[in-house]
């Protein structure tokens, strides 16, 4: 691919299609990357700035899109280790330098950026980003391709924080109430980590669906009551 066929899909005006620009640009920085997009998810919060329910923290224009995995194709000189990696971008990259930082804490860090937010995102061909924020894929699991894997920098890896801080494990009983893009995949999580499942939602297609991925039960709350819910949730729970 030539620089003249690069080109991302800029978010000018909340509610307005996005906007084709050409060209992309290149390592720059002595610590960045240039990274050749594989996948991008569309998560919830890019329809939350497309729509305007959202302020990006960056100016207009901006190029959507932060769950990115992708090859480096090239690199500033303090990042060249990384030239010619399959990875994965972390959604929200921490600076790794303040307390909060050395403190394990990045998800609070001060002075992080966000793909998508602060700096241009995934919806494009091509984007680049600090270094820091990389993660190799070493080798792809059997029947994925890499653009499979975008949504492991958020969607996954959101639930998967939460299960493990919780230390959730096998005999323990969890309820996972929402089953969207980051609920089915706790679901699953939680399930792999030796939990019994208990699924809520009103879609009841995505609790049949995850009754093959995980989930012990399912319990959709659309015509019960607050207590009607819980004790349904109980009966599972004993019944498991």
């Amino acid at each position: 691919m030539t620089v003249n066929e690069r080109y991302c899909w800029e978010l000018v005006e909340p509610g307005e299609p996005l906007r084709r620009r050409e060209g992309a640009g290149h390592a720059s920085g002595a610590d960045e990357v240039l990274i050749e997009v594989a996948g991008c998810g569309v998560c919830h919060t890019d329809l939350g700035y497309y729509e305007g329910q959202v302020a990006t923290r960056g100016s207009l224009p901006v190029v959507l899109g932060h769950e990115i995995s992708g090859r480096v194709v090239d690199t500033g000189e303090d990042a060249s280790v990384w030239l010619g990696k399959d990875v994965v971008l972390a959604a929200v990259i921490p600076c790794g330098h303040c307390d909060f930082c050395s403190a394990g804490r990045g998800n609070v860090c001060r002075h992080q950026v966000m793909p998508g937010n602060d700096i241009d995102g995934g919806f494009a061909t091509h984007v680049t980003v600090p270094a820091r924020g990389l993660v190799e894929v070493p080798g792809l699991p059997h029947g994925y391709e890499l653009s499979d894997l975008a949504v492991v920098a958020d969607a996954v890896t959101t639930p998967f924080q939460a299960v493990r801080r919780a230390e959730v494990g096998e005999g323990d009983f969890v309820v996972v109430v929402g089953t969207g893009g980051v609920g089915t995949h706790a679901v699953q999580i939680a399930a792999a980590s030796g939990a019994t499942v208990v699924a809520v939602d009103i879609d009841d297609a995505r609790l049949a669906l995850l009754a093959d991925y995980g989930a012990a039960a399912g319990v959709n709350p659309r015509d019960l009551t607050p207590r009607e819910v819980r004790d349904r949730v109980r009966r599972h729970a004993a019944d498991l």
